[in-house]
């Protein structure tokens, strides 16, 4: 087929509807039914090969509503997560290991959009079902505390498995909680805490990330706050079926070990003679 001429678009439209009432049309060179309904009426016909010179031609098409999909937010895709801020107070410190003063322990849950809040006082009795193994209120014995009665709650009242975070401002605490530095004092409160943790650890994965306190972060203050209601002697504690679990406080021992008696050299000798004797 010859390429076509340029023709003037309103010849080929009489062309075509003369072709429309049955009359014989005698396209011009280059030209046929097909090539010519394309220029006119922008048809796209699929056995038509448009010429190098043919103008292009551009279809008006109505664009139909899309549904789009909807794309969760980050919080969304997220997964479930506990967040739990602790701190302690003794606001009588001084530093001596000796010293039953006043210290309490506190922390704040955040739980999707539950904010829970606890506190009490570090006890000394051993008969308290809330004796953690304390036998001295510093400002240390109150944050390791706080640390364990946060493990305590994640043991008795969360039923998830959930991953938990202990958000902390006590590095001593801590690092005693999880084992990275070896206790000197407040030992049977450190088997305490870090039998609460493995507890937790078998039903959930628990980190710790510090943060600075007194630095103005909203949750680590409200922490405090609470930490110094339970310095006054206030509890607000969560429903505790435990109460049962741990009366008396022998349990603990029984759950977490008892502390092994100190070996000294005059022991030794009389076990190695009594071995002999045997």
């Amino acid at each position: 087929m010859a390429m076509p001429q340029l023709v003037d678009r309103e010849l080929l439209s009489e062309l075509l509807d003369l072709h429309s009432l049955g009359e014989n049309v005698a396209w011009p060179p280059g030209y046929s039914l097909d090539i010519a309904r394309k220029e006119v009426l922008g048809c796209e016909i699929a056995s038509c090969t448009p010429g190098a010179s043919a103008q292009p031609v551009v279809n008006t098409v109505r664009a139909s509503p899309v549904r789009t999909a909807v794309i969760a937010s980050t919080s969304q895709l997220a997964p479930r997560h506990i967040r739990i801020y602790t701190d302690g107070s003794c606001p009588s410190n001084v530093g001596s290991a000796a010293k039953q003063g006043a210290a309490g322990w506190g922390f704040v849950v955040l739980r999707g959009q539950e904010e829970l809040d606890f506190y009490g006082p570090v006890i000394f009795d051993k008969g308290n079902p809330f004796f953690l193994g304390c036998t001295c209120g510093t400002n240390n014995t109150a944050e390791l505390s706080s640390i364990g009665m946060a493990l305590r709650w994640l043991v008795e009242a969360e039923v998830t498995d959930m991953q938990c975070t202990i958000l902390y401002d006590s590095k001593y605490a801590a690092n005693i909680a999880q084992g990275i530095w070896r206790a000197e004092k407040n030992t049977d409160l450190a088997r305490t805490v870090q039998g609460f943790l493995r507890l937790a650890k078998a039903a959930r994965p628990v980190v710790f990330e510090h943060v600075k306190g007194h630095s103005g972060d909203k949750w680590n203050d409200r922490a405090d706050r609470n930490a110094d209601q339970g310095a006054s002697g206030k509890l607000q504690c969560w429903p505790r079926p435990a109460i049962a679990l741990y009366e008396p406080q022998n349990t603990i021992q029984n759950m977490f070990g008892k502390r092994p008696s100190p070996k000294t050299q005059d022991s030794s000798k009389a076990a190695k003679k009594s071995r002999q004797v045997g």
